[in-house]
């Protein structure tokens, strides 16, 4: 073999390793979806290490204290335990706010056809629970608080100043929902002690970063959950076999986290990172207790593209009529006025983060 081959055949083979070194690392992300969100999941539930049961994500900033005082900066917590305190769920609210709202109008013009003046019962509208918590992380919250965008006339000033809002790429957002437990159940849960004295465990966790330029989206469930996968099929390529049980990969990646057994106990339900597929087709993603009335048509991604201001301080509404979710791909008219002397925005894109939408008016 002559010297010349000899480097060329060298030369190929340490470019083949390059490539699939580069093809293996390019954007797990993306490539990987399945993977990157358990992944994502030991990162954020493995133990805070302050002495508590917190997972690490339950030390991070909660939304509401965040856009709590317009008038004082909020300054992000220590590593240390915050009592449990859960809300009804924004979204949840919104959601049955818009159903009272339609049912009343469908009242009022069938009593004008009817030519009935009595009230007719209405149809029975479950409450809205306090079992939600919503945090992010200091990359999160520290973009927020530097931008002035936790209160509302920094957000508007924003819009004014056309500002292009784009969180750095190591911000998360964790949206929880706990349910009250007993004392035999506490084996199959990451449970808390709430601030009523009451045990709680977690049964529905929605992961979001910004991994990937419009976030990718993970939401998992407890496994007894009775609705879990009903409404949309479930995916996961890696946290199970086909058999159905706790694959090996993932005992062994929550072992590295130091994570405990109650965590077998969660599934993952699917992670989304385009708004479509390859036809064109929305994709769907949805969690049957944070999405529970529209599920079937939940995107989590379009949703969060409506997430937005304008110079007034309005918002995009989160539903369409029928109480359904907005799904595919964004629709321009959302943002922008357009006339033949070119396009005027209506609404800047808060980069997929709602909980933007709880800034209020400083008075200072």
């Amino acid at each position: 073999m002559s010297n010349a081959t000899l480097r060329f055949l060298v030369f190929a083979a340490v470019l083949f390793s390059v490539h699939s070194a580069l093809a293996q690392d390019r954007n797990p992300a993306m490539n990987a979806s399945d993977k990157f969100a358990w992944e994502l999941f030991a990162n954020v539930n493995r133990p805070a290490g302050n002495g508590s049961n917190d997972a690490f994500w339950e030390t991070w900033a909660n939304q509401d204290d965040v856009y709590k005082d317009p008038n004082t900066a909020p300054v992000f917590p220590q590593n240390a335990h915050q009592p449990k305190v859960f809300k009804p769920s924004v979204q949840q609210q919104l959601l049955i706010q818009q159903r009272l709202l339609e049912h009343s109008n469908q009242i009022e013009m069938l009593m004008k056809e009817m030519g009935v003046a009595h009230a007719i019962q209405p149809q029975f509208i479950p409450p809205n629970p306090a079992e939600e918590e919503v945090r992010m992380n200091k990359s999160t919250f520290d973009f927020i608080v530097m931008n002035n965008l936790w209160y509302l006339q920094g957000q508007v000033a924003a819009f004014n100043k056309g500002t292009a809002i784009s969180f750095p790429i190591d911000s998360i957002e964790v949206k929880a929902h706990w349910k009250a437990i007993n004392e035999s159940e506490k084996a199959k849960y990451h449970w808390q002690t709430g601030s009523d004295g009451k045990l709680y465990g977690l049964y529905a966790l929605h992961i979001m970063t910004k991994d990937i330029p419009n976030w990718f989206w993970a939401t998992f469930e407890q496994v007894d959950n009775p609705d879990r996968c009903k409404a949309l099929k479930c995916s996961d390529s890696f946290g199970l076999t086909s058999s159905g049980d706790v694959s090996g990969e993932l005992k062994q990646l929550f072992k590295q986290a130091g994570m405990g057994s109650e965590w077998q106990y969660y599934r993952l339900d699917g992670a989304q990172t385009n708004f479509t597929d390859s036809t064109g087709r929305p994709t769907l993603l949805g969690n049957s207790i944070i999405e529970r009335g529209f599920v079937q048509t939940s995107s989590c991604m379009t949703c969060h593209a409506r997430a937005g201001i304008d110079a007034t301080g309005d918002r995009l509404g989160i539903f369409l009529p029928g109480r359904q979710s907005y799904n595919g791909t964004p629709d321009p008219a959302w943002y922008f006025q357009t006339a033949s002397s070119g396009q005027t925005q209506k609404y800047l894109q808060l980069d997929f983060v709602w909980s933007l939408s709880l800034a209020q008016p400083r008075t200072q």
